[in-house]
């Protein structure tokens, strides 16, 4: 038989190839139950993140859920506005009304004021009476 470059003949060669072989072959069910084991552990990480996911969408829909609850409806904020805008018209109607009124006021006499000057009148008339009798 030839031999090849490393004193090997061929049938040697081959002998060794098919221990090697053997070596690293394994069964069909050896196979099939490390695939099996392999698609446990995907399902189970699969799971896993599915179950993560949910959990955040819980999450988010309990979020949403309370910001809905805290909104007011446009309408109503509308309306209340409204009626807001009307009620500050009055009382600013009102307060120009008592600052004419107070303006009024500030330049009318007291009504002791008024008795007091119609006194001091009253004392110079019948003082100049008094004169125009003494002379």
């Amino acid at each position: 038989m030839p031999e090849n470059n490393n004193g090997i003949t061929r049938s040697e060669l081959i002998t060794l190839e098919r221990d090697a072989l053997h070596r690293s072959s394994i069964t069909l069910e050896k196979y099939v139950d490390i695939r099996f084991e392999a698609l446990v552990r995907e399902t189970k990480l699969a799971l896993e993140a599915g179950e993560h996911r949910l959990n955040l969408l819980q999450e988010l829909r309990t979020t949403v859920e309370q910001t809905i609850k805290n909104m007011v409806a446009q309408g109503f904020c509308l309306a209340t506005h409204k009626a807001l805008q009307e009620d500050l018209g009055r009382i600013r109607e009102a307060i120009r009304q008592l600052e004419l009124s107070k303006a009024a006021l500030d330049g009318k006499a007291s009504r002791t004021a008024v008795l007091f000057s119609q006194a001091l009148a009253f004392l110079g008339l019948v003082v100049a009476v008094i004169a125009l009798v003494s002379r």
